[in-house]
């Protein structure tokens, strides 16, 4: 009898769809592989319905792909922030402080990642980013559009490609922010944890 087997016939005996849930969460593995995170991620966005468990027994009891009920929550977690967001978008202010808070975000990888990857000249770096967030949030605020603001990210020179993609994107997040009401953009970018 295969291992699919024998946890579909498990999942059988027990009455209550959540003891179901509970069979296949162990039954998933350890390791990096683990269901976990993605049901964390569902449960924050979204509900563990009776419908919901029940799916979850049917499509993974007697599934072999080991990552079937990670990859069960994993879509169900991308369904429920697409509905969630679709939800906030309806309302200005949530969508205002949502864009600025995924804003924030990328600025502040953005910013992390352009001074690590010049970590010998980590001061210049950070001066240079400030800088250009500085000026991108003033242009946008004078009525430049973005697509000149980039143009502009891209033609200072002296920086190798790959830092300069990565300017490109942090300009993008200040030029957001700004557009936004930010009226500092670079205040938005908080140390590291």
């Amino acid at each position: 009898m295969s291992t699919a087997e024998l946890r579909s016939q498990q999942v059988d005996r027990v009455k209550t769809l959540q003891e179901k849930r509970d069979i296949l969460l162990r039954a998933a593995g350890t390791g990096s592989s683990t269901p976990e995170f993605d049901r964390e991620l569902f449960l924050r966005n979204g509900k563990e319905t009776e419908a919901f468990l029940s799916e979850l027994a049917r499509t993974c009891k007697a599934s072999e792909d080991r990552d079937c009920v990670k990859d069960f929550y994993s879509n169900a977690a991308d369904e429920a922030i697409k509905k969630n967001r679709e939800k906030c978008f309806l309302d200005p202010i949530c969508k205002k402080e949502t864009l600025k808070s995924e804003n924030a975000r990328e600025l502040n990888s953005q910013y992390y990642q352009f001074v690590y990857h010049n970590e010998y000249q980590s001061g210049d770096a950070d001066s240079l980013a400030r800088m250009v967030c500085k000026a991108i949030a003033n242009n946008q605020k004078a009525g430049m559009p973005y697509d000149q603001a980039e143009d502009t990210v891209r033609g200072i020179s002296g920086i190798e490609p790959i830092s300069r993609e990565i300017l490109v994107k942090l300009g993008n997040a200040c030029w957001q922010l700004s557009s936004l009401g930010v009226k500092n953009p670079i205040s938005e970018i908080k140390p590291p944890m």
